[in-house]
């Protein structure tokens, strides 16, 4: 296998990873990379079956590992640098939808690639070397791997860590898979992804949309709907206009106008909370 895409999903989160899958195949018509998709039981076979009507090269793998049981889904992400098998591993949040060309995730071949998870929008590739990795921290929202680090040994590394985090956010900690990531390689060397392919939602609050939502993301290829009030889980809907959470609010228009298309597409009658 030369490729594998992998990603996390359980119940509450299928209507997102519909969406990501039709949005790939909607500018990646010619992707047909097997697309694993890790739960701890509880993504229904229902699901699985619904999920598949999208894109037939999904499936899925039941993680048992009692040490992931009590933590939240995302840490099950570090399952991605257990994969031994194909040549290259990528991984993407299902929060995330997909606006543009990704092939270049299939060209990458470093240890490992990721974008920042700073509030600012760096438009090139480039490796962050040992002395100066502690002052890139990562965002594990995207990720690719060579061979490199799916050794055995760095999953063990991660894996050693689970009991070190916390299984629910606590502010101000650090916390998931991606705490665990940015803990184990922060001396490390790390390929620094452009932005384009893990943009995340804090880079694109409402003032930035003045000329509309295609100028201002305009290049971006993988939109990233991190953080609390996800358009799929009902979005903003009972949060005060005031919020500070509604200078989001045009870009989960841009989520919602997606889901219609696929609907339509699909001619199904799934519906968004």
């Amino acid at each position: 296998m030369k490729h594998l895409y992998t990603t996390v999903c359980n119940d509450a989160y299928t209507n997102a990873l519909t969406l990501l899958l039709w949005t790939i195949k909607r500018f990646n018509p010619s992707f047909a990379h097997p697309f694993k998709v890790y739960h701890k039981g509880d993504l229904s076979t229902e699901n699985q079956a619904r999920l598949r009507r999208v894109y037939a090269p999904f499936f899925f793998e039941n993680v048992s590992d009692g040490d992931y049981q009590s933590k939240i889904a995302h840490y099950l992400a570090l399952e991605a640098f257990r994969e031994a098998e194909p040549e290259q591993v990528v991984f993407i949040d299902c929060d995330i939808i997909c606006l543009g060309d990704i092939s270049y995730l299939d060209r990458l071949d470093h240890p490992l690639s990721l974008a920042l998870d700073f509030d600012f929008k760096n438009p090139f590739g480039f490796n962050v070397y040992g002395p100066l990795s502690p002052l890139a921290r990562v965002n594990t929202g995207v990720f690719a791997l060579n061979r490199t680090y799916r050794d055995g040994a760095t999953y063990k590394a991660l894996h050693a860590l689970l009991k070190e985090f916390p299984d629910e956010y606590k502010k101000g900690v650090a916390w998931s898979d991606q705490g665990i990531v940015n803990q184990l390689f922060r001396w490390r060397t790390k390929f620094i992804l452009p932005y384009y392919y893990n943009a995340r939602k804090n880079l694109f609050k409402n003032r930035k949309f003045a000329r509309g939502p295609e100028a201002a993301l305009r290049g971006v290829r993988l939109l990233h709907f991190g953080g609390a009030y996800k358009p799929f889980l009902g979005g903003l809907k009972g949060v005060p206009p005031e919020s500070k959470h509604h200078k989001y609010s045009q870009l989960h228009q841009v989520y919602y106008s997606y889901w219609d298309r696929m609907v339509a597409d699909l001619q199904v009658d799934w519906k968004l909370p």
